[in-house]
């Protein structure tokens, strides 16, 4: 009766709300469909009760060029949630070959099942669930949503663009662990010194592509870091506990983007968080992408700006999904190319 209580709640909450406010060091509201499914994740974990059913099924994490199918339940209790798709264990299958004839029968293809990703166990109202995730590709046919109402292709850093059920919720930790192996922090003051050789190892980099005039005259200075650490906006990316890079992650408003020129924002009315100072050891790779991850457990409206000369972070940007908006000035008068995305752009 509590997790039906609780359940209950969750889904009257979400149905009557739109956002709910969130603030991480002065965030903007995260969407509530992320609230909801990890309010809904807390149930995952929990004892299942000795009077309620046991359900087995198998899920298929299908990648194609680096996106995920994600796949929205188009009827039943759970109708409007999205998941991966999968189903029962009829008796006498393997995992696998439960999961061959279960994408056959809801998406009209062939796949080749690969490793087992993870074992999620998770307990609903009515029923426990023991879900277990192969990484799959494709290898016959052209997808047709036969059971369900719509799906898309996400990239890692749009893994959370879709309200995912409780238990793909885990499902997909799980693949963001195992696509990004960094964890983040907030930066303190006795990171000073290490923010500082990261900001010279980037300027390095600057140089040798070309771009001589971007972090010119001491800048990113230590006060810079300093005024982000106070304002718990310095975020360092660590892989095994090594600093690799850093960024400041900022809400909105942003007061040099209230005018752009030769273009317009995309979005230009709903909170948005700003990405500044990325600075990276140069020993990583995909660490634009990963900021991207983590950036998006926390906002649906990113914004960043460059210079011209930086033509590997406008590569970057183009190849990461980001539109380019037009051009912004710095407070020194400084003009820089403006980019901005909207979370949940990727439709199947």
């Amino acid at each position: 009766m509590i997790v039906a209580g609780i359940f209950l709640f969750l889904v009257s909450a979400c149905t009557s709300l739109s956002l709910v406010g969130s603030k991480i060091g002065g965030a903007s509201p995260k969407p509530i469909f992320f609230v909801f499914g990890l309010g809904l994740h807390y149930l995952c974990g929990m004892n299942a009760q000795s009077n309620i059913r046991s359900i087995e099924v198998v899920a298929a994490v299908i990648e194609r060029n680096g996106a995920y199918l994600a796949t929205q339940r188009g009827h039943g209790a759970l109708a409007g949630g999205w998941e991966f798709p999968g189903g029962k264990i009829e008796p006498g299958e393997t995992p696998q070959q439960a999961l061959v004839r279960e994408i056959q029968e809801e998406l009209r293809v062939t796949i080749h099942v690969g490793d087992l990703l993870t074992t999620v166990k998770c307990d609903y109202p009515d029923f426990h669930l023991t879900m277990h995730c192969y990484l799959c590709t494709l290898e016959h046919g052209h997808i047709e949503l036969l059971e369900h109402s719509q799906a898309r292709w996400l990239t890692g850093s749009e893994l959370y663009s879709v309200q995912w059920l409780p238990a793909d919720i885990q499902a997909v930790e799980r693949l963001q662990q195992r696509l990004c192996p960094f964890t983040f922090r907030h930066g303190t003051l006795a990171d000073v010194p290490t923010l500082l050789r990261l900001a010279e190892a980037a300027k390095r980099t600057m140089r040798a592509s070309g771009n001589q005039l971007q972090w010119i005259n001491g800048y990113p200075s230590a006060s810079a870091f300093e005024a982000d650490i106070e304002h718990h906006v310095c975020i360092i990316m660590e892989r095994e506990g090594n600093p690799v890079a850093t960024f400041a992650f900022i809400p909105s408003p942003e007061p040099t983007y209230a005018v752009i020129e030769g273009g317009q924002w995309i979005d230009d009315t709903t909170p948005y968080y700003v990405i500044h100072r990325i600075a990276s050891d140069g020993s990583q790779r995909r660490v634009l992408e990963a900021m991207l991850q983590y950036a998006w457990q926390h906002t649906s409206n990113l914004r960043i700006d460059t210079h011209r000369d930086n033509v590997i972070m406008r590569h970057l940007l183009a190849k990461n999904g980001f539109t380019y908006c037009g051009i912004i000035h710095l407070n020194n008068g400084d003009e820089r190319l403006a980019y901005q995305q909207l979370r949940g752009n990727s439709v199947f």
